[in-house]
């Protein structure tokens, strides 16, 4: 399966808003790091193994276009990805009735004995569009 075809949906629920009743920022965050862990689940990695490398988030911009409330659904998806030689970039889209609500982008860098790694060829032809 290729990265932009995995789709999730989150069930936002009362424990996910913030006091504003909308869903929070740090939910959105849990919700997109679900979503790349059960991609690479589905490829037999995890955010702590890739190819034997490990994930380190560097970098997250998010750009929130409408609130979110309780019981919408959020659907994330992979929109692009950038693989510089250690350097990963995710773009997300997360819509609710197929309205952008949100896009965010998420770098990550991956490290192999505790320093960061070039990304190799079989970890970009995972995250290949």
């Amino acid at each position: 399966m290729k990265i932009t075809e995995f789709i999730k949906t989150f069930d936002v629920r009362f424990t996910d808003l913030n006091a504003g009743n909308h869903l929070s920022n740090h939910m959105f965050l849990a919700y997109i790091t679900d979503h790349l862990s059960c991609y690479l689940n589905e490829h037999g990695w995890s955010l702590g193994n890739i190819y034997g490398y490990s994930t380190l988030l560097t970098e997250v911009s998010i750009k929130f276009k409408r609130e979110v409330f309780e019981f919408d659904q959020v659907t994330l998806r992979i929109s692009e990805t950038n693989i510089k030689s250690r350097k990963l970039s995710i773009h997300f889209t997360a819509t609710v009735k197929d309205k952008i609500v949100a896009t965010s982008v998420h770098d990550y860098s991956l490290m192999k004995d505790n320093r960061i790694s070039s990304i190799s060829e079989d970890v970009t032809k995972l995250f290949l569009i």
